[in-house]
């Protein structure tokens, strides 16, 4: 009889894991969303915890040369309406055919335009491109630079000019991990054994950040 009663626990037929199966808690689902949230996101949790130890310590990886090329030519036409504060169109055919000239990369940050120039900035994670153009005669110059590989992935962390699906990868990782740690919050308390030390590791924790920011930063 015994031996059967093991049988009947084991093959999970028994009342109680009936009852407890069939009633799904808030344990069971913070459960759930714990692990598919940290499983779907575990590359982008990765890269950002990564990322955010090199961009920390940027004067340490980011340690080889950017390189740098200067460029110059002449526009073969400046259009009229460049410095109306509606020209977007104008300005941005201007970028285009920067672009297309002289293959350069990344998003137009912006175009200032003066009396007597006009300046059009580019930019993408670990890039930059600055050119000049003379408005009077459209002749332009022109430097792109190019950072280490390791500052490419350093403002991809940042988001910094990575244009808007990475923007969307950025906001989503932000929300998978805030998640994820409300989840396991959750879970904790439904863990009898380890609630108590675990609360007082979160307390702990919390605690050490916030001394940090308050006593720590000059």
């Amino acid at each position: 009889l015994r031996k059967e009663a093991v049988t009947v626990a084991e093959d999970g037929n028994s009342p109680n894991h009936r009852a407890r199966g069939g009633a799904k808690g808030g344990g069971w689902w913070a459960r759930q969303i714990h692990f598919w949230l940290s499983t779907f996101g575990f590359a982008a949790i990765l890269f950002f915890g990564v990322t955010g130890l090199t961009l920390n310590h940027a004067e340490s990886w980011e340690s080889g040369e950017p390189t740098s090329r200067e460029f110059e030519g002449v526009l073969d036409a400046i259009p009229e309406d460049l410095a109306a504060p509606t020209a977007h169109g104008s300005r941005f055919s201007v970028a285009d055919t920067l672009r297309q000239r002289h293959g350069l990369s990344g998003l137009v940050r912006d175009v200032h335009v003066d009396d007597g120039e006009c300046t059009v900035i580019f930019g993408a994670p670990g890039y930059a491109a600055d050119v000049f153009v003379d408005r009077k005669t459209g002749a332009y110059k022109g430097q792109e630079t190019r950072k280490p590989r390791i500052a490419f992935f350093d403002d991809l962390h940042k988001g910094r000019y990575a244009g808007p699906v990475w923007a969307f990868v950025v906001d989503a990782s932000a929300v998978v991990t805030v998640a994820s740690a409300f989840t396991g919050l959750w879970l904790l308390f439904h863990m009898r054994g380890r609630r108590t030390a675990g609360l007082v590791a979160v307390v702990v924790g919390t605690l050490v950040c916030v001394a940090a920011c308050v006593f720590g930063i000059p």
